[in-house]
């Protein structure tokens, strides 16, 4: 709901559509909730177009906690889903599930 809400008006349904300077010129976010983009061992490793990948989810995750927009903890999040950086802790959208074993 949150995103059909922010997305009513313009040509995009889904925060995925939407182009990254689109994104980042129509909402934009506080320096501190992107800082950590510059974070950790991706930092200056993450491409423009990956900047714009990591906004997009860290904009679903916080339509997903119903949030009004998102905080570092969710572009933390956004950053870690990329691959190679852990979770955070705690996880901003619900619980984080126990990981999984094998048998």
């Amino acid at each position: 709901d949150r995103q059909r809400d922010r997305l009513r008006g313009t040509p995009w349904r889904r925060n995925a559509d939407v182009p990254g300077g689109e994104l980042r010129r129509r909402w934009p976010l506080p320096v501190e909730t992107t800082a950590p983009l510059d974070e950790g061992p991706r930092a200056h490793r993450v491409s423009a177009r990956g900047v714009d990948r990591v906004l997009r989810v860290a904009w679903t995750l916080a339509d997903l906690a119903g949030l009004g927009l998102p905080g570092p903890d969710q572009v933390r999040l956004a950053v870690a889903l990329r691959g190679d950086t852990p979770l955070p802790l705690p996880c901003p959208v619900g619980s984080a599930p126990e990981p999984a074993t094998l048998p």
